[in-house]
């Protein structure tokens, strides 16, 4: 039976609407273009499929939202509350990406990871694979103009993240998507992936 290395796992962590996605997608074809497989994989992947009777967004209450997933609301700011059942879902989630990297399969993570229970979830998941954390920063006024400016987001993520998302990680890199547009943040990206891969060829 043949060993596979493990693949590499690069997290970015930020806010909603700070750029993440459009980052992590840039460098998937980057990587791509240099001959390497990298698929992306993020949150929104395992909350959207969440059943609408476990969600309570807006108006929308579903019957069984207290064990899913509800937007709570404080002002300008917004978060969503976690019930039991999506925790059960988001630690499968942090799962899955352990598991698409011991198949040898590259991952970039597309997360927000705000709460302490969730951090430590993510150690004990990625443990032994040495993992990168990414921060992707973006001043909040410019995130919030892009939040509302989208039309697909829900309005005050931004404000209730921003103070809370970068609490626990400790960074190999940062990025700064205030200014700098995708394709800038994508190649400082790409460069440190491309770097992760060279010292993993190196080293025995």
């Amino acid at each position: 039976m043949n060993v596979v290395a493990p693949g590499q796992v690069v997290v970015l962590n930020g806010t909603s609407s700070s750029g993440k996605t459009s980052t992590a997608l840039a460098v998937q074809e980057l990587r791509a273009q240099a001959g390497d497989l990298w698929v992306v994989l993020a949150l929104d992947d395992f909350i959207g499929k969440v059943p609408r009777r476990w969600v309570e967004v807006g108006a929308w209450v579903g019957s069984r939202a207290g064990d899913g997933v509800r937007l709570v609301r404080d002002g300008e700011r917004a978060n969503f509350e976690i019930g039991p059942q999506a925790r059960r879902l988001m630690r499968a989630y942090r799962r899955s990406v352990r598991e698409t990297a011991l198949a040898g399969i590259n991952v970039i993570v597309d997360e927000v990871s705000l709460q302490e229970p969730e951090w430590l979830d993510w150690c004990e998941a990625l443990d032994g694979l040495g993992a990168a954390w990414i921060a992707v920063r973006c001043d909040v006024e410019v995130a919030s103009q892009r939040e509302g400016g989208r039309g697909d987001r829900v309005l005050g993520l931004v404000r209730g993240q921003a103070d809370v998302v970068h609490r626990y990680p400790a960074y190999a890199l940062e990025l700064d998507t205030t200014v700098a547009p995708v394709d800038e943040v994508a190649q400082q990206l790409d460069a440190f992936v491309a770097n992760l891969r060279r010292i993993d060829r190196v080293d025995p």
